[in-house]
């Protein structure tokens, strides 16, 4: 007899288990016709997800920003689902479907159809072409390279992903192949400790450890410019919209490390 506590604080037993979408039913017709989702117990779950025990209950519609985000994730698939079935040998470009969304429609459909998104491959392989004519013309190899992303989201993870491709490409692992790479994103430079990583950074954190003894000008974060003179890097990449990070400072600093 599962009892379910609703965010107005009112409670109600069921004799049984009950999906999400009873639930709202019960609470009223017109919310069962709107209800997208439901949220148990901090979870996000469809409308048929099954409640067998006492359980917090939200119910999701179209009037918070939780919502539209269902709407906008199922959508997609529906589009993926319907261009499969219409046009089986189309080539499907994606693209501004937000960073998360963005590498989780890619993934799911990239065995399924021939699929492509522009924030994270088109970016990356543009970049990539750029650096591989650059070290050539250097007579230098890739692998040589010190390589700080100013921007992890979806078009610096996507940079870096292509070259990371590129690096094992010249024979080295994949775990060689992270340690070429300085991702910095809000929180300053990425770390094996960092909150909130995503599970497409989390490859890129630097360990605690390796920055224990650099020299910050801020103590709560490693900045840009923290990065250059600690590393100095011989690839800078700007995949950011912060306007004015490339300051004369920054760009002295660089120069400063390189040859």
């Amino acid at each position: 007899m599962p009892e379910i506590r609703l965010p107005d604080g009112s409670k109600r037993q069921f004799e049984s288990d009950i999906t999400v979408a009873e639930v709202a039913q019960n609470i009223g017709a017109g919310l069962a016709r709107a209800a997208l989702a439901g949220r148990v117990n901090d979870q996000l779950v469809d409308l048929s997800f099954v409640i067998r025990e006492d359980s917090d209950l939200a119910i999701i519609t179209d009037k918070n920003s939780e919502g539209l985000e269902v709407i906008r994730h199922s959508t997609a698939h529906l589009l993926a689902y319907a261009v499969k079935e219409l046009f089986p040998n189309v080539f499907l470009h994606w693209e501004d479907f937000g960073r998360d969304n963005a590498r989780n429609h890619l993934e799911r459909y990239q065995n399924q159809l021939c699929t492509f998104n522009y924030d994270m491959q088109g970016t990356g392989v543009v970049t990539l072409a750029a650096l591989l004519s650059g070290v050539h013309a250097l007579g230098q190899s890739l692998k040589d390279q010190r390589i700080v992303v100013f921007g992890a989201g979806t078009a610096g993870t996507g940079i870096a992903d292509q070259i990371k491709e590129s690096l094992c490409k010249e024979g080295l692992s994949a775990k060689e192949a992270y340690q070429h790479f300085w991702l910095l994103d809000r929180p300053g430079l990425l770390l094996d400790n960092t909150i909130g990583l995503t599970d497409f950074q989390k490859p890129y954190a630097r360990p605690h450890a390796e920055v224990a003894h650099w020299q910050l000008a801020q103590n709560d974060r490693i900045t840009l410019l923290d990065v250059i003179k600690n590393v100095k890097p011989t690839i800078l990449i700007g995949a950011s919209a912060v306007p004015h990070a490339f300051t004369q400072e920054i760009i002295q600093a660089l120069c400063a490390g390189v040859d």
